[in-house]
């Protein structure tokens, strides 16, 4: 029964613990067909691993495999510390279960924890593929492993054994994370807010200067790693502000709002991955999952967006943006963005006048041509920061440094009003929102000098969109319509809602020169946001068509238009 390779073993003094059913008569290595147990044995290697075996299959796991916890986010965010923290939480939870933690996907080892005491194992696989390690760690097979892995997917998805929690960046394109993607519950670490950012800079980082931090949030967003480790390391700096030369802007700007990107050609310095963004596709959300969840790439920030914008402009002229923003076949979100951005750019530096119409609960009733002159803008990253005296907002609009992160997009305090630019891409407007700026006091001069007047909510549209724009939806922090009466009868005592265009098709026109008479046709010269606004009057709006024709875009205006002859009480609109 021996061979040249066998080894010698002291005789067993007790058998095995573990559960053999179904294999009691199989014999133990050493046992042979007499009952002289107390005589050293010899044996096969290979019958030790058919005993090997046989246990294991005795002990077979009764787990059933759980979708696994994936966790992305932006390189920079810090999902390392919230994967350790992670670790101390659960180790508190269930100090009874083992651990297995491992770092990066260089290194094939890992770290085991098992009953107070700390390991160090050659390979994770190898952890896995030992049943009778798997066994021991299980404590026969009656609590689960705890598997957490910070950069890769190390094990196969189906483990049944293991609580897996993956960390990875945004990008890595191995089989096993595709694969773990599939059946993984995914959940995004976010940027910081700057709230975040500032609290932990006076704690950690006091030699940083708030003005200095609050000024590399304004252009990178908030992520840590180059707020804090960045900050003082000019080589770093300049790899930042070359990576926006270095990328081509009509590929990035074709990125933005998508669910996956191509990293090959984009970077995480210029996209965030930002939760509750695709929100509305989702029926059963809760306000947890909108915390977490339902991700899409966004812009960094309104500086990064107009940094690419400006380099376009630069590279293509301002003809390419137009007719990029008029090709309706580019995904509606990136138009968003580029239209949002265009938007910004015109008011600050030219001005503009379109249609308006006020939107009703059953259609929509036609208004003048209004017009807003050329006005400075100002990014802000908080309301606390913005001034609330009388006088200080005059010819001012206000653009949050993340305007994914709202539903508004920019503030006019000293005309009241609240813009969200919607290409058709945003399904409503958050009621949280609304109030955070209602209750900052940034209106507080207008509300005073239009004590009757409502806050003017207006959606800043194309001219195709603008032909469909209907009154929209308030909404929940979980992305859900607003339907407690009480609620919306104050937002609509609060609130009137505007759809206002921007027709980029003339502006091309002008900007190409095909035609400079278009500028100033026959029909209603636009007008103020100053002065009062009416319903346009039966006759004028009979005209229908022709009127579109020969005064706005050259699109007929459609849907239901009610017929009213009132004034909106005297506006100031």
């Amino acid at each position: 029964m021996g061979s040249t390779s066998a080894a010698t073993f002291p005789p067993e003094t007790s058998t095995s613990t573990g559960q053999q059913s179904g294999h009691d008569d199989q014999p133990l290595p050493g046992e042979g067909d007499d009952d002289d147990n107390d005589a050293p044995w010899t044996f096969d290697p290979a019958k030790l691993a058919r005993h090997r075996r046989i246990r294991a299959e005795s002990t077979a796991p009764t787990f059933h495999p759980r979708s696994p916890i994936h966790v992305g986010g932006t390189p920079g965010t810090g999902k390392t510390a919230f994967g350790l923290f992670l670790l101390h939480e659960l180790l508190e939870r269930y100090p009874e279960c083992a651990f297995v933690y491992r770092h990066g996907d260089v290194d094939p080892g890992c770290f085991l924890y098992y009953d107070g005491t700390s390991y160090y194992h050659r390979s994770i696989v190898e952890v896995f593929s030992d049943n009778l390690l798997v066994v021991f760690l299980t404590k026969n097979n009656t609590k689960p492993i705890w598997t957490l892995l910070d950069g890769a997917a190390a094990i196969p998805t189906g483990t049944a054994v293991a609580r897996m929690i993956v960390l990875t960046s945004p990008g890595q394109q191995t089989i096993p994370l595709k694969h773990l993607l599939k059946h993984a519950t995914t959940i995004v670490n976010p940027p910081w807010t700057l709230n975040e950012v500032l609290k932990v800079r006076k704690v950690v980082y006091p030699h940083l200067s708030e003005a200095s931090v609050k000024l590399a949030f304004e252009q990178w967003g908030g992520i840590p790693r180059i707020l804090f480790d960045y900050a003082k390391k000019p080589d770093k700096l300049q790899e930042l502000q070359d990576s926006i030369g270095c990328c081509d802007p009509f590929v990035l700007v074709r990125q933005a709002g998508l669910p996956p990107i191509d990293h090959a050609k984009v970077s995480g310095l210029h996209f965030h991955l930002v939760p509750a963004q695709k929100v509305q596709s989702v029926e059963d959300a809760t306000e947890e999952d909108i915390l977490f969840r339902y991700p899409a790439y966004c812009w960094a920030t309104t500086w990064m967006q107009e940094q690419f914008w400006e380099a376009l402009r630069k590279e293509q002229g301002e003809d390419s943006i137009l007719r990029f923003l008029l090709n309706r076949t580019n995904i509606s979100a990136a138009r968003g963005y580029v239209f949002e951005t265009h938007v910004f750019h015109t008011i600050e530096h030219l001005g503009f006048s379109g249609r308006l119409r006020i939107l009703r609960e059953d259609g929509v009733e036609e208004g003048e041509r209004r017009s807003l002159e050329p006005m400075q803008r100002r990014t802000f990253s908080s309301f606390q920061e913005l001034p609330t005296e009388a006088g200080a907002h005059a010819n001012t609009f206000y653009v949050p440094v993340q305007t994914n992160r709202t539903s508004v997009d920019f503030y006019i305090p000293d005309m009241g009003m609240l813009v969200q630019v919607n290409l058709g891409h945003k399904p409503g407007i958050k009621q949280s929102g609304l109030d955070e700026a209602v209750n900052s006091g940034l209106f507080y001069e207008w509300k005073k000098s239009h004590p009757d007047e409502k806050l003017r909510l207006v959606f800043l549209c194309d001219s195709f969109s603008f032909q469909y724009f209907r009154k929209k939806p308030y909404l929940t922090n979980a992305a859900t319509t607003v339907k407690s009466e009480n609620v919306l009868n104050d937002l609509n005592e609060k609130f009137d809602q505007y759809a206002w265009e921007m027709d980029v098709g003339k502006q091309l026109a002008f900007q190409s020169k095909e035609t400079k008479k278009s500028r100033r046709r026959a029909g209603r010269a636009a007008t103020g946001w100053d002065e009062p606004i009416e319903v346009l009057p039966e006759e004028v709006k009979g005209k229908g068509t022709d009127l579109a024709m020969t005064n706005d875009t050259g699109v007929a205006s459609s849907g239901m238009v009610t017929r009213s002859k009132r004034k909106l009480g005297e506006l100031d609109l």
